[in-house]
């Protein structure tokens, strides 16, 4: 049988591309070399399964007082671990941010408007606007600022 009358019969049966290929392949080269080759490629596809997407699952930041210690947190879900995570915008003075991680003691009020971008392994990419709100907490007894 010619290559050309094996391409044929492939067009006739698309569904069995690969396998008609490969059977052709195999049969014209040395068939110890397509073993090994096609038992590497069984074991690449062995861990593909396409898992949940890449996301960002809690996304609101409690409110802050100034001079008051500060723990937040913005978690991911899915994806293919491990992720990087970059901040865009300017904390407040006295935070400090590390992989969705914010902690620390505020030493400015006001609000502060932040860019959080998380990359997985799989080079997914997730972005989302967050804002850090940070308050001068008053006193419920005397009314006055803290």
């Amino acid at each position: 049988m010619s290559v050309a009358s094996a391409l044929l019969k492939i067009r006739e049966r698309p569904k069995d591309l690969f396998g008609a290929l490969w059977l052709r392949l195999a049969l014209m080269t040395k068939p110890a070399y397509w073993l090994c080759l096609g038992l590497a490629l069984i074991g690449c596809g062995a861990d593909t399964e396409v898992g949940e997407p890449l996301r960002i699952v809690a996304r609101d930041l409690p409110e802050a007082y100034l001079g008051e210690p500060y723990q937040g947190q913005v978690s991911f879900s899915g994806g293919v671990r491990p992720y990087q995570v970059s901040l865009a915008g300017q904390l407040p003075e006295g935070i400090r941010h590390s992989q969705g991680n914010f902690s620390g003691t505020p030493q400015a009020k006001g609000e502060f408007p932040l860019k959080l971008t998380v990359e997985d392994a799989g080079l997914s990419v997730r972005t989302e606007d967050l804002v850090l709100e940070d308050y001068l907490r008053e006193c419920a007894h005397a009314g006055l600022e803290k």
